[in-house]
């Protein structure tokens, strides 16, 4: 562990070159486009929502993230979040991410995310595969 604790002090206090090259190209762009890339998230999200809405899903609100979270209770599913993650990436081949995973408490919750920056077709068929899921991991 000794050599990846050096490394990790350099990396944690300094910033890759490239990636403020990246920055300083990006702070030089036209407002309009992280406008319009706002709105296209936003559209994304809402499309997902309804998407997983008509599969029988219960979606919460998600705003300033490019994730939707979805409650497994609510849309009948008794499973925890990390037990359905991995059965849905197994099974269906849907990746989600358990929302317990960034808790302390060692418990499963109710609560998986799944990210909807990704073009329509993506999201259309992983709300179809995910709607298959829903009817088969509902009985377990």
């Amino acid at each position: 562990l000794d050599p990846v604790a050096r490394a990790h002090q350099f990396l944690t206090f300094s910033t890759p070159p490239l990636l403020q090259t990246a920055v300083a190209e990006g702070l030089g762009w036209d407002g309009q486009w992280y406008v319009q890339m706002a709105q296209e998230m936003a559209a994304r999200c809402e499309y997902l929502r309804q998407a997983l809405m008509a599969q029988g899903y219960v979606c919460l609100d998600s705003h300033g993230t490019y994730f939707l979270n979805v409650d497994l209770q609510a849309s009948g599913i008794t499973m925890g979040d990390a037990d359905f993650c991995e059965a849905i990436v197994r099974e269906f081949g849907v990746a989600a991410i358990p929302v317990s995973a960034f808790v302390s408490d060692a418990e499963q919750g109710r609560i998986v995310r799944l990210c909807f920056a990704k073009p329509e077709t993506v999201l259309d068929e992983a709300a179809r595969r995910l709607g298959q899921a829903r009817i088969i991991l509902a009985k377990r």
